[in-house]
């Protein structure tokens, strides 16, 4: 094999530089994307209307897997925990509850329940059955329980 020229040399070791001037802007303009927030792979935040203020519609129920619930304030409310919750002095502006015991299927198999009690509360006659696994009994009673539902 030959060596190459100096040249040659001189345009392989151009080639070189430039190549590494790329990455190097390159990752600076990467730097600067995740001090800006842009390019970043989490979404934005979701905004839900009727959520914000101290009387606002509805509430969000953020689970210990970062699973969000945005229900109604009224079902939320015949909850004693989680009433007392949402009006504490200080307010709670974003009416977001974060329930770090609850895993999200918890959470939504109680969301599901205080619908079902708010719908079946004071009618008569035949009521339909609230289906509950029974893996899931165990926690759903002890989150009744805190939660005095």
């Amino acid at each position: 094999m030959t060596e190459p020229s100096e040249r040659e040399f001189k345009k392989l070791n151009l080639v070189e530089e430039d190549k590494e001037k790329e990455a190097e802007e390159e990752a600076e303009n990467e730097d600067e994307e995740e001090k800006s927030g842009e390019g970043t792979s989490s979404p934005p935040p979701i905004h839900y209307p009727g959520l914000l203020g101290e009387n606002s519609e509805y509430v969000k129920l953020v689970s210990n897997d970062n699973h969000e619930f945005v229900i109604r304030r009224e079902l939320a409310e015949i909850s004693k925990v989680l009433k007392e919750m949402l009006r504490t002095p200080g307010g709670n502006g974003s009416n977001t509850v974060y329930l770090h015991m609850i895993n999200s299927r918890t959470l939504s198999k109680m969301c599901n329940y205080l619908s079902y009690h708010k719908q079946y509360l004071k009618k008569e006659g035949e009521i339909e059955p609230f289906e509950i696994d029974p893996r899931d009994g165990y926690e759903l009673l002890l989150v009744a329980g805190f939660f005095e539902i």
